[in-house]
């Protein structure tokens, strides 16, 4: 996890990592899901999502928040 402070009292931290969605869950909408559900601002990195949806994709991630929303996330 890496930190990056704007100033003290509101330091954000970054978790990169990498997520694999299984075929079956191509339609769920995951990444919506870490915004809304635990606040963490999501950037997308490298999408691998297969065209024909019969194979599992991967997206590399970069989540920011606070360590309690980051941890929560999962």
């Amino acid at each position: 996890m890496t930190k990056s402070s704007n100033t003290k009292n509101s330091q954000s931290y970054r978790l990169r990592l990498q997520i694999c969605i299984l075929k079956d869950y191509h339609q769920t909408p995951i990444i919506f899901d870490f915004v809304s559900r635990y606040g963490v601002t999501v950037n997308i990195i490298g999408p691998s999502l297969p065209t024909n949806q019969k194979d599992d994709g991967w997206f590399d991630l970069d989540l920011w928040g606070k360590p309690q929303q980051l941890f929560s996330s999962f």
